[in-house]
C-alpha cells in the first residue's frame, strides 16, 4: 500500500489537522512551475509562435497550484480510508478476543507500526486517540473529532456507530465485524471502478495529445502552411478561438472522468 504523508508538517498534533487543507512544499511549487512553463512553451510555440503569452504565467501558475492542491487532498483522503480499513480490522480482532474498545485502540495503534511508518496519517491518528484516552476523554469523543477532521463518510459513519453502540450497550464485536465487512466491500467496489476509470483516463490523455502532435508535425514539416496564422490579428484571433475550444474540450472530458468514488 502506498504511504501518504502530506501535511503533518506545521502542526503540533492531529488535533490541528484538517484533511480538507493542504500546504504545498517548495519542491511541489517548483514542479508546478516547471510544468506550467512547459505548458506555456507548447502553447506559445504551436498557437502563437510568440513568447508574449508568458505575461499570463503567474495567474495560470496560481490556477495550476490550486488544482494540484485539490488533487493532493483527494489522494490523501483516499489513502486515509485505505489505512483506516486496516485499523478497523485490527480493532475487530482485538475486540473479538475480549479487549474493550479503548484497549483495542491502544493495541491497534502499536500493531499499525508493523504495516505503516510512524509519520503515516493513520498511525498519528491512533496515537492521538491513545493520548486522549489517557486523559480520560471518551473513545466516542476521540472518534468524533477524527471523523470531523477527516471529512470522510466511512470514518464519520464508524464514529456514529461507536457512539450509538456505547449508549445502547450493543455487542461491540458484532458491530465491529459488520462495519469492517461493509467498509471492505465498499473499498473493493471502488477499486474496480478506479481501475476502469484509470484506463479511460489513459485513453483521454492520448486523445488530448493528438491535436498537439498534428500541429507540431505541421509546424516542422509544413511550416509555410502555418505561417499565415502567426503575426497578424486574424490569425491570432483564429488560434485563440481554437485554443479555447481545445481547452474547453479538455475541461469537459476531465469533468466527465472526474467521478468521485
Amino acid at each position: 500500500m502506498k504511504h501518504f504523508r502530506l501535511s503533518w508538517r506545521g502542526t503540533e498534533g492531529s488535533k490541528n489537522l484538517d484533511y480538507n487543507r493542504y500546504r504545498l512544499t517548495l519542491r511541489e511549487w517548483c514542479f508546478i512551475g516547471v510544468k506550467t512553463a512547459v505548458l506555456f512553451l507548447i502553447v506559445g510555440y504551436l498557437f502563437y509562435d510568440s513568447a508574449y503569452i508568458f505575461v499570463l504565467f503567474i495567474p495560470v501558475l496560481a490556477v495550476m497550484a490550486l488544482l494540484e492542491k485539490k488533487r493532493c487532498i483527494r489522494q490523501r483522503k483516499h489513502c486515509l480510508t485505505q489505512q483506516f480499513k486496516e485499523g478497523m480490522i485490527l480493532l475487530y480482532s482485538f475486540v473479538s478476543t475480549g479487549s474493550t474498545l479503548e484497549q483495542a485502540f491502544v493495541r491497534a495503534g502499536q500493531e499499525l507500526l508493523r504495516t505503516f511508518q510512524k509519520d503515516d496519517d493513520i498511525v498519528r491518528e491512533f496515537d492521538e486517540i491513545r493520548r486522549k484516552l489517557g486523559m480520560n476523554i471518551t473513545v466516542e469523543a476521540c472518534m468524533a473529532d477524527f471523523a470531523k477532521r477527516s471529512h470522510q463518510e466511512d470514518i464519520e459513519s464508524f464514529a456514529q456507530i461507536i457512539s450509538i453502540a456505547k449508549r445502547s450497550g450493543g455487542s461491540m464485536s458484532q458491530i465491529m465485524k459488520n462495519s469492517v465487512e461493509t467498509l471492505k466491500n465498499k473499498i473493493e467496489s471502488e477499486a474496480q471502478i478506479r481501475t476502469i476509470l484509470s484506463a479511460k483516463r489513459g485513453e483521454f490523455k492520448l486523445m488530448v495529445m493528438i491535436p498537439l502532435g498534428v500541429m507540431f508535425y505541421m509546424r516542422v514539416f509544413s511550416s509555410g502552411f502555418m505561417d499565415v496564422l502567426y503575426g497578424n490579428g486574424a490569425g491570432i484571433l483564429f488560434m485563440t478561438i481554437c485554443l479555447f475550444i481545445y481547452g474547453g474540450a479538455i475541461l469537459w472530458g476531465t469533468k466527465i472522468l472526474d467521478i468521485q468514488v
